[in-house]
């Protein structure tokens, strides 16, 4: 998966407002941007399993639900499986794809870390920052509320974007004789 530098969240949010941000206030304001995400449910993870029947497997403790399951070698949803406090087990042996949605790890370092998150996000998360900050300086800041609904608006589109692009197709077929 691609991932998103957390310092250009930054340096793009200090262009759009023509000010500079110091780096400790930045990284808070990108860790409660994340956090956000997490906490709307927005932020989505896949992880690939090769799968023995009937053996439990632990999730990252950041996995907050388990979305669908596809066996890879059949491209369809596969429905036989159980999640149960963060561990799934397969009824079959085999490749699957597990989507979940996700709490996003924070970043420590502007410059050296990344956020693991498709790049789609990016857009939402300058729009968080760039409110946060006019809301600081102005709570009723009419941009910085639209930003706060921008980030939402975005961040629900990544989503869904993401959700859209990894199902497997089903097609209907009917027959008229």
């Amino acid at each position: 998966m691609r991932k998103i530098n957390a310092k250009s969240i930054k340096e793009i949010a200090e262009d759009r407002l023509n000010t500079t941000i110091e780096v400790d206030r930045a990284i808070k304001i990108v860790n409660h941007s994340l956090y956000e995400l997490g906490s709307l449910g927005l932020a989505y993870q896949e992880a690939t399993f090769e799968a023995e029947k009937n053996i439990w497997y632990d999730f990252p403790p950041d996995d907050i639900e388990m979305l669908y399951v596809i066996d890879m070698e059949k491209d369809n949803y596969y429905y036989r499986y159980r999640y149960e406090n963060g561990r799934v087990n397969f009824a079959e042996s085999g490749e699957y794809k597990v989507a979940c949605r996700t709490m996003p790890q924070e970043v420590d370092n502007l410059v050296e870390d990344t956020i693991d998150l498709n790049p789609m996000y990016k857009a939402a998360l300058v729009d968080y920052f760039i409110a946060h900050i006019k809301l600081a300086q102005d709570d009723t800041s009419e941009d910085g509320h639209k930003r706060e609904e921008m980030f939402q608006a975005k961040a629900e589109r990544a989503y869904k974007s993401q959700i859209r692009e990894r199902k497997p197709a089903t097609v209907r077929v009917e027959r008229h004789v």
